[in-house]
């Protein structure tokens, strides 16, 4: 039997369409260990790279999901039609045990709460930041 594997505490998705379109899925799981997988229609073959997150980025990161919880936003921001659906950010992360997930689209209407944004951006630095480290 297989032990139960725990969620990940937090999985963005940034996706963009386009002439090259495009997918990028950051992975925060709840030992610091990141994944970022990334794919476009230009490198055809999916890339992966993963690290960890040292002690001051695991308390960022509680931060993080933190203001995502108190944000306590609706399940989809905002709506758009046509090729622009396809220029998402999703933003799905666990929190005392229930999953939360926020869909928003990049060029939808009304425009994305900036805190949202930023949140997802940081979310995304903060992995780069983890992967780009030297392993420990």
């Amino acid at each position: 039997m297989q032990a139960l594997q725990a969620p990940p505490l937090a999985v963005v998705v940034r996706s963009e369409g386009g002439i090259n379109p495009s997918e990028e899925k950051v992975t925060f799981f709840q030992d610091g260990r990141v994944v970022v997988e990334s794919w476009s229609l230009a490198q055809r073959d999916k890339r992966q790279s993963s690290g960890r997150l040292d002690a001051q980025q695991l308390v960022k990161l509680d931060e993080l999901l933190a203001k995502a919880q108190k944000a306590n936003w609706p399940p989809t921001l905002n709506q758009t039609r046509g090729p622009q659906v396809a220029f998402a950010v999703t933003l799905t992360w666990w929190w005392q045990g229930k999953e939360n997930s926020v869909l928003g689209y990049t060029f939808g209407e009304p425009p994305l709460p900036d805190e949202f944004t930023e949140l997802s951006q940081e979310l995304f630095q903060l992995a780069q930041k983890a992967v780009s480290q030297p392993a420990r």
